[in-house]
């Protein structure tokens, strides 16, 4: 071997010494308490300022409010038609911040970039439409505090799923955000959407951190939030199976379907007489539009997305992969019932879909060297 091959070795080496070196520094600073908790709350205040963003461009780019489907008025007066008076969750939280804890008179009081936007609402929202000014006020309040609960919760199971790294966990939100964001400026936006994706993320996180009574418990608010919540019995089936006795497993799914049978049969029978129907039927608007005006563009999308999303689907996290078991019966619903081009109904498993996007992300651009992946069943 000549000296100058030596030479550039030994400097090869060398430099491959300082790299190693420098990642260990700059891992030993990351662990550091202080860091750690500067870049938690880091998180925290990206978080509640996605979640301001979103709920505000909900309210100001969407027909949020102003379709009579969306009719906040209609919703706390019991009227609103079928099947949308079903679900009552948000509509009643509505109802605790402006008549019980007096959102619009305190919004007034908020500081200026807060107080700045009742007037504002106030202009799109006004006397003799759908929604009134103090209704609108009252969501911003009530929509914000459920969307920092849908992002709070994609942190903490990224964090999970990406061996408790922050900036994997932020990466999650940020991309949760941009997916949703990107499917609510199409123009159409509900009551209960930020309610379906908390509730998502939040059965997710309980099958993930092996919580089944929790679970269960989260169901009926689930529930009362959208009916469609009833389908996460079956990631939770799967899921369970091979970790509890079969017979608890079955007793809990068992609480669940009656949970929803309770739930569900009492708001039919209790709104039986209001307008519509207690399904609305689109099948043949979906055909149409499925047949006739999806493009080569728009499928070519549709293709990378999915193949994105289940890239490496045996590597996924077990509770990711039971969970997809949903995604067919989900389908089905969507084709029979969603309007055509409403891809918001996509929310039930948006949270999904942003997780395995993200594990797939990791697998291709940090490959082996990425945070490895929790697999723990």
């Amino acid at each position: 071997m000549s000296a100058r091959s030596s030479v550039l070795r030994l400097h090869g080496d060398d430099g491959r010494e300082i790299v190693a070196l420098a990642r260990k520094a700059g891992a030993a600073i990351l662990d550091h308490r202080v860091v750690r908790g500067f870049m938690l709350a880091a998180v925290f205040v990206l978080c509640a300022f996605l979640a301001w963003k979103a709920t505000d461009n909900q309210l100001t780019q969407t027909l949020f409010g102003l379709d009579p489907h969306d009719s906040i008025r209609r919703f706390l007066a019991g009227t609103q038609s079928r099947p949308f008076a079903y679900r009552v969750f948000t509509p009643g939280l509505i109802a605790i911040a402006q008549h019980w804890l007096h959102v619009p008179a305190l919004a007034l009081r908020a500081p200026a970039f807060l107080a700045r936007k009742v007037p504002a609402i106030c202009a799109r929202y006004g006397a003799g439409k759908e929604s009134s000014c103090g209704n609108i006020v009252s969501y911003f309040v009530v929509g914000w505090w459920l969307y920092l609960g849908f992002l709070l919760t994609m942190f903490a199971m990224a964090r999970r799923l990406f061996s408790g790294s922050i900036v994997l966990g932020a990466a999650t939100v940020y991309l949760a955000f941009a997916v949703e964001n990107a499917i609510i400026l199409r123009g159409l936006s509900h009551t209960y959407d930020w309610g379906t994706l908390l509730f998502g993320a939040l059965f997710l996180w309980c099958l993930l951190a092996e919580r089944p009574i929790l679970f269960c418990l989260v169901m009926p608010l689930a529930c009362l939030n959208k009916e469609t919540a009833v389908l996460y019995t079956l990631p939770f089936l799967l899921a369970n199976l091979p970790r509890l006795r079969p017979a608890r497993t079955l007793f809990y799914v068992a609480a669940q379907i009656a949970t929803f049978v309770v739930i569900y049969g009492g708001e039919r029978l209790y709104f039986a007489g209001n307008p519509g129907t207690w399904m609305e039927i689109h099948l043949m608007g979906q055909i149409y539009l499925f047949s006739e005006h999806i493009n080569l563009a728009l499928l070519f999308g549709l293709l990378v997305a999915i193949v994105l999303a289940f890239y490496r689907f045996p590597d996924k996290h077990p509770v990711l992969r039971a969970a997809c078991i949903m995604i067919p019966p989900w389908a089905v619903l969507f084709l029979i019932g969603a309007v055509p081009r409403e891809i918001r109904d996509t929310f039930e498993i948006l949270p999904l879909l942003v997780l395995m996007t993200m594990q797939s992300l990791v697998a291709l651009i940090a490959g082996r060297t990425a945070a490895p992946i929790d697999r723990a069943r």
